[in-house]
């Protein structure tokens, strides 16, 4: 397949000139491709959003968990389990989001351990409670 505009041979699937940026294939598939991959951009954008979250939780519940173990006040159990819990909600919802089959690898390991730590914080919380 050759460019109707500046003559440069082509691959048979592209659908726009390297060289000189003419529309060559069907469009229609072209406009179809693309939303197809600013939908999966948006999910994966959602997927980071969760992981955030999540993450931003677990450091905080952390924090509040082991630095000041001594304080033992009430404000601090509430808070700490609060956040695990919540942490807990959002790294359910990234670990959903990141098992899709079109995320990527990387983003699925991330939200893999993700989870695991927001059930190890999670467990955290849960002893804290018990233990006042």
């Amino acid at each position: 397949m050759f460019c109707k505009n500046c003559g440069k041979e082509l691959c048979e699937q592209a659908y726009v000139c390297p060289d000189c940026g003419c529309l060559v294939g069907n469009v229609a598939k072209a406009r179809e491709k693309t939303s197809i991959i600013q939908n999966e951009n948006e999910k994966n954008g959602l997927l980071k959003i969760f992981l955030m979250i999540s993450f931003a939780c677990l450091c905080v519940a952390f924090m509040f968990a082991f630095f000041w173990m001594d304080a033992w006040e009430d404000a601090y159990v509430i808070l700490t389990s609060s956040l695990s819990f919540l942490a807990l909600g959002a790294g359910i919802i990234s670990f959903v989001f990141g098992l899709r089959k079109e995320t990527q690898e990387s983003m699925k390991l991330i939200s893999i351990f993700n989870f695991m730590a927001c059930v190890a914080m999670t467990g955290v919380g849960i002893y804290i409670l018990c233990c006042i």
